[in-house]
């Protein structure tokens, strides 16, 4: 079957994801299908229960952020401020967790006796 053949097909429909199949074997996954584009995951089977991440670019504040917390730092409000001028820290935490990066929270105590968020990565 042709690319031509493919695009002739329904993307809707049952039919399209069969004709990808024939073409790409039958672990292909279609992951969505926007104006014509067809976004397929060729990973091996295995692979397809762990989500894939979308990654900010590196000049971004949320590229700094993530590579920090890659590095397993821990971040905190006032950490984060200092360190890397982010005055929302809790709302970039929030986009990272919406990209499919598995940022966790905990609250822990400072020296002063106030509770606040912490936020950190899992290490691999």
């Amino acid at each position: 079957m042709t690319k031509d053949e493919l695009r002739a097909a329904a993307p809707q429909s049952a039919a399209f994801v069969d004709a990808m199949r024939e073409v790409f074997g039958p672990d292909i996954r279609v992951l969505r299908i926007v104006e014509g584009n067809v976004n397929i995951d060729k990973r091996p089977e295995w692979m397809k229960s762990v989500p894939r991440c979308t990654v900010p670019a590196a000049e971004t504040q949320l590229g700094t952020l993530l590579r920090a917390l890659q590095r397993g730092e821990r971040l905190t409000v006032a950490q984060a401020l200092t360190q890397y001028g982010c005055y929302a820290l809790s709302q970039r935490m929030g986009d990272l967790k919406r990209m499919g990066w598995p940022v966790l929270t905990s609250t822990i105590t400072t020296n002063s006796g106030k509770r606040v968020a912490e936020y950190r990565m899992e290490a691999n």
